[in-house]
Order: structure tokens, then C-alpha cells, then sequence
């Protein structure tokens, strides 16, 4: 699909500069930005309801031997060293021929929620560079604030 119009226009969906110039020198395999893409919130979080939402949103990704860089408009998303993922997460990357989908399972992020959050990005990726990262699905523990931001789009403070 590549860079949408309104980024080659105004920029939107450009990594965060400090962000972008850091994952640039690791000299990533597969770097996207200015992507359109879908998120897709469904359920519920203390203070507000979310059913059957879905919305456009612009970023991109970076994914590097050793790093997964995932950014939704000026927020970071994702900051994943390999090392640090896990199995059984709530929160799962995958990556494909077809682009990026990062899945969350909502009850298991975040304190007293329910449902799911799913974000695609579409840009394709051939099989050399497919074959070149060392894992294409990456579980990982997600911030709770991040996932509800997310998810909701709007400063979220748990209950204490």
C-alpha cells in the first residue's frame, strides 16, 4: 500500500524524530513510515466503552535484527527488544507478507477491562525480507496506560 497521501502532503504518520534517527542507525530491515491503518477497539475499560469502534490512524514500523519499533501518529506503541518477548503475552506482533497486525487482549493488559484492540498496518513485505527477521510473531507485556490509550484514545488513570 506504502506512504499514504496525507504524509507525503503533511508529514502524518512520521516517527517521532528522536525515535526515527535512532532506528535509522541500526540500519533496520524493513523500515515503513507514514502508513495508513486501522485500529480496531472493542470492549470496555474502567470510565469508558468501546464497541465495535474502528478508526483510521497513521504511523509506522521499523524492525531491525534486534529491535520492533511501532508508532501510531506521534506515540510510540511498541519498543521491543527481542530479548524481552514472551510467550503467553497479552499483547502479540505479527508480521507478514501483507504488513503488521498487533493484537492485545484488553483483560489481560489492563486492570478491570474487557475486549480486544487489534491495529493493521498494510505494507507489503517480500520473502527475503521476511526471511532475514529472526521471528515474524513476537509476544510482549504491554504498558497498561499504553494499551488504554490506545484503546480509547484519551488519558486514562487506573484506580488505585
Amino acid at each position: 500500500m506504502g506512504q499514504s497521501l496525507l504524509f507525503r502532503l503533511f508529514g502524518l504518520g512520521r516517527m517521532p524524530e528522536p525515535l526515527r534517527s535512532e532506528v535509522l542507525a541500526q540500519q533496520p530491515v524493513i523500515f515503513a513510515e507514514g502508513l495508513a491503518g486501522w485500529l480496531r477497539p472493542h470492549g470496555s475499560l474502567p470510565g469508558g466503552i468501546v464497541m465495535h469502534a474502528i478508526r483510521s490512524v497513521h504511523g509506522g514500523f521499523a524492525y531491525s535484527e534486534t529491535r520492533l519499533v511501532v508508532s501510531v501518529g506521534k506515540h510510540l506503541a511498541v519498543d521491543l527488544e527481542f530479548a524481552d518477548a514472551a510467550e503467553g503475552a497479552p499483547a502479540i506482533v505479527t508480521l507478514s507478507d501483507s504488513g503488521l497486525r498487533l493484537e492485545v487482549d484488553m483483560a489481560r493488559a489492563v486492570r478491570d477491562a474487557t475486549g480486544t484492540l487489534r491495529l493493521d498496518f498494510e505494507h507489503p513485505i517480500g520473502p527475503r525480507e521476511l526471511g532475514r527477521l529472526p521471528a515474524t510473531r513476537l509476544g510482549y507485556r504491554i504498558d497498561e496506560r499504553g494499551a488504554a490509550r490506545l484503546f480509547l484514545k484519551y488519558r486514562w488513570t487506573p484506580r488505585l
